[in-house]
């Protein structure tokens, strides 16, 4: 990446004529659209400015978007199990092909050259890119919209800009609580490279961003789930106020979410429904509805998890889950229902055989009995359990155990036959079984990794990890974390060294 520009510039053009053709003739097909030529053509008409917002969310679920052919580069979902493997929580059952087996052999944050480094990176930058553009285009960070469209574009923007700079400071970070360590380059304009930024500014950037995407969207009626809207941008908002510890503000954020009565918590049939259908699930805040005119094949999360399509769970290379987590669930917890055998777990009901499935596989529930290609098993990113168990967590660390002990059993009720050991936990106690049912509820969804991180928390690797059973590392170990990738220290003078 020789420069920011020359890195993630050129994957505009292609998502601005993939999104819309009919704007063939005002943009010249060879050349690649500034943020100027952006904000001027988006004053005549908005749908260019769209078109750049539908690309950000293109990359969201599309294979190759971190730079590579690998089959591990697919966006969003390559990396949650990249964080949920990293937090100890997903396991590699198999190393039949081979890919994931780096998390499992904890080598990739140990060698920076490794392209598992530079995959997220560039997915997570290209999305700021992208943003950048948009926001330029309406006039700049600073620039306050005045028309509804315009409130739209740029809240979407912030938003997602904030969303990737969230998952940066977690995956390239090793303790996000060093307010004033320099770690990573901000890019709030479509520029040349940069230098570090203090963790502190990035986080100051993130609640600008999110508190003004929140104001903008406040009357933006999406279309679809996958666009983001104003409750989806309150909850990056929660888990960025939780990293920097501002429980008050998590509380308040989380609140104005779970109160709302627009999300229902999944019930006990749509936890084990296969999570392939975000419009099924009122509770499913955020996602992408993927049909055939996706193209979805096997470079997807349906095709490392999914064991009933012609994919790798299917034929050797499973992801499931913690053994130890697997076993704290309660007895009568219906979300061991989630998990099951195959011919690859035979020492463990731990493949998640009923919690990730494609559309269609039941009732047969046939292996091999799916694709390979042509996946049309939806994408989701966010659930109102999340905020449900955030609220909790709050709650807890500001002593009000009353309103976690609710929260938490919000939740339980759905999943457990009795909740009514919550009221008996202490503070500590009551803040140990939130992190516990956050695991479990989010398992394969990659904000384990994120509750670890902040809780400052400690992996301790289960019996069936295939490299290191038993082992311990701290959250801040430099094994749970990637590196900034080979290139970007090569061809960024003002980026020279690793975190």
């Amino acid at each position: 990446m020789k420069t920011f520009k020359s890195l993630l510039f050129a994957a505009v053009t292609v998502f601005l004529f993939s999104c819309s053709e009919e704007f063939l003739e005002e943009i010249p097909r060879g050349s690649l659209i500034s943020s100027d030529e952006l904000g001027e053509v988006s004053k005549v008409n908005t749908e260019i400015g769209n078109a750049t917002v539908g690309g950000i969310y293109t990359t969201f679920y599309s294979s190759g978007v971190g730079g590579s052919t690998r089959h591990s580069d697919f966006g969003v979902k390559s990396n949650d199990m990249n964080m949920d493997m990293l937090a100890g929580d997903m396991i590699l059952g198999a190393k039949r092909y081979g890919w994931w087996r780096w998390n499992s052999e904890l080598t990739v944050g140990a060698d920076f050259v490794s392209i598992e480094n530079y995959i997220p990176w560039r997915f997570l930058y290209r999305v700021v890119n992208l943003a950048n553009l948009v926001i330029d285009g309406q006039g700049g960070s600073d620039a306050v919209p005045e028309t509804d469209a315009a409130k739209a574009l740029m809240g979407q923007a912030k938003a997602a800009r904030a969303w990737a700079y969230f998952n940066l400071v977690h995956l390239y970070v090793d303790d996000i609580h060093l307010r004033d360590k320099l770690v990573l380059p901000i890019y709030t304009s479509s520029t040349e490279n940069v230098g570090k930024s203090s963790l502190g500014e990035i986080y100051n950037l993130m609640e600008k961003d999110l508190t003004d995407a929140v104001s903008y969207l406040a009357n933006f009626q999406r279309s679809a789930k996958f666009e983001i809207n104003a409750d989806v941008a309150r909850g990056v908002l929660a888990y960025v106020y939780a990293a920097q510890n501002k429980w008050s503000k998590v509380k308040e954020t989380t609140e104005a979410i779970v109160l709302s009565g627009k999300y229902p918590i999944m019930d006990r049939d749509e936890i084990i429904a296969g999570f392939n259908a975000v419009n099924n699930h009122p509770g499913i805040m955020w996602g992408t509805d993927i049909t055939t005119d996706n193209g979805m094949n096997l470079l997807s999360f349906w095709g490392h998890v999914d064991y009933y399509s012609y994919s790798y769970a299917g034929v050797g290379d499973p992801k499931i889950i913690n053994s130890d987590l697997y076993n704290a669930m309660d007895p009568s917890d219906a979300r061991r229902g989630q998990f099951g055998y195959t011919i690859f777990t035979r020492n463990g009901p731990f493949a998640p055989i009923r919690k990730f499935y494609r559309e269609g596989a039941a009732p047969e529930f046939k292996r091999f009995g799916g694709p390979s290609s042509g996946f049309t098993s939806d994408i989701h990113y966010m659930r109102i359990s999340e905020f449900w168990l955030l609220h909790a967590e709050a709650s807890a660390e500001l002593g009000d155990l009353s309103a976690a002990q609710s929260s938490l059993k919000k939740l339980l009720d759905l999943r457990v036959d009795n909740s009514s050991y919550v009221d008996a936990l202490s503070q500590s106690e009551l803040l140990d079984e939130i992190y516990l049912q956050t695991r479990i509820e989010l398992w394969g969804e990659g904000k384990s990794y994120f509750a670890l991180k902040r809780r400052k928390g400690t992996v301790t690797l289960p019996a069936n990890h295939l490299d290191f059973p038993g082992r311990q590392l701290s959250h801040n170990d430099n094994l749970l974390t990637l590196e900034i990738p080979e290139a970007e220290i090569l061809y960024n003078p003002l980026l020279n060294e690793q975190n």
